[in-house]
């Protein structure tokens, strides 16, 4: 037997007293497990057919019960207009930007017209200028040139100083920001 067999053999006698220790652990020494945190039961009076649950206390000794028709009874539920708070909203309309709720309009079941009045400002704060593959940083994401953002402004350029970004048909610089 060679060096590493040994190694290997103690190793598995260790873990099986191990697994031994941690089987009497659970089995012997800690006992029968709690009660369950709820059960139901029949009262004992047959005229009574209410169900009732038995609900365990802070002191786990002593139980405390539940009339479960009068807790269903107590709950109340308050119906939705889902017509009356709906608001129209356009599914391709981008939910980064500057919305608008005119109250006057009526495009919506409550009367509001929703308008999205533009996008969000966009921030480089780093560029690294390359002649082959330049990429510059733009709201704490790595963008290269033809990257497309969700909203549909495509990153036309990249120039040692600015970024050019495609909105539409415009192109808009974006200068680097200073620190």
């Amino acid at each position: 037997m060679n060096e590493q067999n040994k190694k290997q053999i103690i190793m598995v006698g260790v873990l099986a007293v191990l697994l031994v220790g941690v089987l009497v652990y659970q089995f012997v020494l800690v006992g029968d497990p709690p009660p369950a945190t709820s059960s139901t039961k029949q009262d004992t009076n047959p005229a009574a057919t209410r169900k009732t649950t038995v609900l365990p206390s802070a002191n786990m000794q002593e139980t405390e019960e539940v009339d479960i028709e009068e807790l269903i009874q107590s709950v109340e539920v308050q119906p939705i207009d889902y017509s009356a708070v709906r608001i129209n909203r356009n599914p391709m309309a981008p939910l980064v930007g500057i919305i608008e709720i005119d109250p006057s309009g009526g495009s919506t079941a409550s009367g509001a017209e929703i308008k999205h009045v533009g996008r969000r400002k966009r921030e480089v704060t780093g560029i690294i200028w390359d002649s082959v593959r330049p990429v510059a940083i733009i709201d704490n994401m790595v963008v290269h040139e033809g990257y497309v953002f969700a909203d549909g402004v495509v990153v036309q350029e990249i120039e040692p100083t600015r970024v050019l970004l495609k909105i539409g048909e415009t192109i808009r610089p974006l200068e680097m920001k200073e620190f």
